[in-house]
């Protein structure tokens, strides 16, 4: 949700651009560049902290559990809230986690990711929570779009500056409408009280999941899973290959579901230490969360940002039924899907800048005539239902609605995020 001013292009561009120039050119410019922000391993682990509760800058993940609502601040760390009740949810913490982007809970303790580290942490008492362990350099080199060096560190942001100077346009950058651009092979950097056994429930966007006692997380083509058998010491147990362009994980009962910008990717965990590959559906380049049931798994696809701009935004209803032969039943025409959730035959769809949508799914092949509810005076990103409890988060808040009523939205509160407004 940030803006990036530079911005990075192959070098076939650069070729078509400039290598027709034969003579040397200098040229006084006036740009904004973008100067990284570096923040090394040891950095990064010594900033670790519990602060008490700050303003919330940027929408994230969302996860909750036992009466307590998390929200991942990108990069940043884990806003705790006490939430027993939804219409007046009271901040408690802030743990300060750079490079945070995911989270899951089980018990008493939060697992939580730092760049490539994994951290385990006590949650017990949330206005004072403990680091219990950091597992470090378990995740694999690029962090959920952050590039990790060896020996520079991570690059956690960027920073707009000025500048003036005098520049030969056959250098390894050039200038267009004042804006810097640097070819690929040049650029060194890429842009209550907790139930003691339970497991928390996350959002259709969440990239960490606990299912069958072990931790499940994914980055862009791998799934790493621990033991948490000894719970404050998660053990890396195994690492499996799936494919580019992994996006989210989605817990049910013994298996799981990963959605991918090319397919849906379904596991049997039976045996959580050695995932067992049932299926793939395949669909065509696109942002791709997944929810599913007993029958029905419910994918949303989306244009857009890194996914594919020339797609139609769809809903598409699989047959999962044969867990090993998923096939296509309908496809429904939305306007820019993201998040989604289900409860009951319930189904809840985020639209991005359009609002949140709740269909009734029970005839899958009616779902576009029985929609029951559409508010529109938000951004909606990802939902959570819990009984007849909806949380939603968006770039402009989190909120919360009493659903109980079939079809009808009445807005519980507003926790307000100072976000930059999204698609």
């Amino acid at each position: 949700m940030k803006k990036t001013i530079i911005t990075l292009i192959g070098i076939v561009a650069a070729v078509a651009l400039f290598w027709g120039c034969s003579d040397d050119v200098t040229t006084t410019r006036t740009y904004v560049a973008m100067e990284p922000v570096i923040m090394t391993a040891a950095e990064a682990r010594s900033s670790f902290e519990i602060l008490p509760p700050v303003e919330i800058a940027e929408s994230g993940k969302i996860y909750w559990k036992d009466g307590y609502l998390f929200i991942s601040e990108p990069n940043k760390g884990i806003h705790l809230f006490d939430n027993t009740n939804p219409e007046n949810p009271i901040p408690l913490s802030f743990v300060n986690i750079p490079g945070n982007t995911d989270l899951a809970v089980q018990g008493t303790i939060m697992y939580a990711n730092s760049f490539a580290d994994l951290l385990a942490l006590d949650i017990s008492d949330p206005t004072n929570i403990q680091l219990m362990h950091r597992s470090e350099d378990v995740f694999a080199k690029t962090v959920n779009e952050i590039f990790v060096d060896d020996k520079m560190g991570y690059l956690v942001d960027w920073v707009e500056k000025e500048v003036v100077e005098k520049v030969d346009n056959n250098q390894n950058f050039f200038f267009q409408d004042d804006r810097l651009f640097v070819r690929t092979d040049f650029a060194t950097l890429e842009a209550g009280s907790f139930d003691a056994n339970s497991t928390g429930i996350g959002g259709s966007m969440a990239r960490f999941t606990i299912n069958k006692g072990h931790l499940f997380t994914i980055d862009d083509s791998n799934m790493y899973i621990f033991d948490l058998e000894d719970g404050t010491s998660p053990e890396l147990i195994n690492e499996v290959y799936i494919n580019w362009g992994i996006e989210t994980i989605f817990p049910f009962k013994d298996k799981i579901f990963i959605g991918s910008q090319s397919g849906m990717y379904i596991y049997d965990v039976q045996n959580p230490t050695t995932p067992v590959q049932l299926s793939v559906y395949e669909h065509i380049f696109s942002c791709d969360p997944v929810v599913a049931n007993d029958s029905l798994a419910f994918v949303t696809l989306r244009d857009g940002n890194l996914c594919r701009t020339d797609f139609s935004n769809q809903l598409e209803v699989i047959d999962i039924k044969d867990l090993t032969a998923p096939k296509l039943l309908y496809t429904y025409q939305m306007k820019h899907p993201h998040g989604l959730g289900i409860r009951n035959h319930d189904l809840f769809i985020c639209e991005g800048k359009y609002g949140l949508k709740w269909f009734d799914y029970e005839e899958p092949d009616k779902i576009d005539q029985n929609q029951l509810s559409h508010i529109k005076n938000f951004h909606a990103y990802d939902v959570i239902p819990i009984g007849d409890l909806l949380i939603m988060i968006g770039s402009d808040g989190l909120y919360q609605f009493d659903i109980s009523e079939k079809g009808k939205f009445r807005q519980l509160s507003h926790i307000k995020i100072n976000d930059e407004p999204a698609i």
